[in-house]
């Protein structure tokens, strides 16, 4: 938690795959009680139950929420739940961009993917404006989640080596009562298998 923060220039990385930690427990960078004003740029984050966390945790971590902060030229790859999971429960995250980020999810590199639930969860915002994302080579229920937002945009989508984990899932997920103006372009799929029967 906090303000002003510079995060660059990292490898971020627990030594194997956590395989019975759950999320908050085995995650690269947590963001606890609001950060503002940050950076967090040019980091490489690997073998976590999720590569950047922020999101409100039962009993704990009351009003976690990110503003005016940025996430660039970021790569996540190898987790259990998902790559970023950008939540509020108590407060709103506002005034972020996300931009270029790289997510893969292989477990042997080119032989077999890992099985997580998501790519990319952006729940309570008000304002978030995102940039060539890249979800890929992975077995997943979803790319990108947009959760109770208002004024979101997404700008330059990839999807490749993508496979669905369940019946009816969507690539890209807009849910909530609260979600409005969500501004979607520049979407690319590539090597998708996105009906499970076809597997």
């Amino acid at each position: 938690s906090g303000e002003n923060q510079h995060w660059h220039d990292l490898g971020i990385e627990h030594a194997s795959l956590p395989s019975s930690e759950t999320s908050p427990n085995g995650v690269g960078i947590r963001i606890r009680q609001g950060n503002q004003t940050s950076v967090f740029e040019r980091l490489n984050i690997r073998n976590n139950t999720v590569g950047i966390h922020c999101r409100q945790v039962v009993g704990a971590d009351l009003n976690n929420y990110v503003f005016s902060t940025a996430f660039r030229n970021l790569k996540i790859g190898r987790f259990t739940r998902g790559a970023m999971d950008l939540s509020s429960t108590n407060a709103s995250n506002t005034g972020c961009t996300i931009s270029n980020i790289y997510v893969e999810n292989w477990n042997v590199y080119q032989v077999s993917k890992l099985t997580a639930i998501f790519g990319f969860t952006f729940e309570n915002f008000d304002e978030i404006e995102c940039e060539q994302l890249n979800c890929e080579w992975g077995i997943y229920s979803r790319a990108v989640e947009f959760a109770s937002c208002r004024n979101a945009s997404l700008n330059g989508l990839h999807i490749e080596g993508f496979e669905v984990n369940s019946s009816f899932a969507g690539l890209i997920q807009v849910i909530g009562t609260n979600s409005r103006v969500i501004e979607l372009a520049g979407i690319s799929l590539r090597s998708n298998i996105v009906d499970i029967a076809r597997t």
